[in-house]
């Protein structure tokens, strides 16, 4: 899934590339979030160690469903999409960045979330080209905020 929206431009990569990326896990198939262009700041971690995902809470009423399709108690949820994307890397959803593309952003690498992979130019563009499907983000993105319900943006 190669995504390139910063969270200012669009919610698909919080809102609308988690739930494909665990369906397409839960087939037995290999994903890899390819974050480029400003979606890495999504993932930059701030003085606190949060980042913009951290801050960025599901919404009560999903919480219900998404316990039901991770298969995880009601408790253990994620309750923020920064929760979400850690749950997916720690079941092997990779989450890789281009070293190149956080440099062109004023990022360090040590800024990272840790769940992000972060690699150089010329083996992100060869990730890019080894793949089976490649899912931009247009494709992922349904017209909603919500998860499930079509809450508006």
């Amino acid at each position: 899934m190669h995504v390139t929206p910063s969270l200012k431009q669009s919610y698909v990569l919080a809102c609308d590339t988690p739930i494909p990326a665990w369906n397409y896990l839960q087939r037995g198939h290999r994903v890899t979030i390819a974050l480029d262009a400003d979606a890495v700041g999504a993932f930059r971690r701030d003085g606190s160690g949060r980042t913009p995902l951290d801050r960025l809470t599901i919404l009560r009423e999903d919480l219900d469903d998404l316990s039901g399709l991770l298969d995880v108690p009601l408790g253990t949820t994620p309750h923020t999409y920064g929760e979400l994307f850690r749950f997916l890397s720690s079941s092997g959803v990779r989450i890789v960045a281009s070293r190149d593309v956080l440099r062109s952003h004023g990022i360090k690498p040590a800024e990272m979330d840790p769940v992000v992979m972060v690699v150089s130019g010329a083996d992100f563009k060869a990730l890019l080209q080894d793949v089976d499907a490649l899912l931009p983000y247009e494709e992922v993105a349904v017209p909603h905020h919500s998860l499930f319900h079509g809450g508006s943006h």
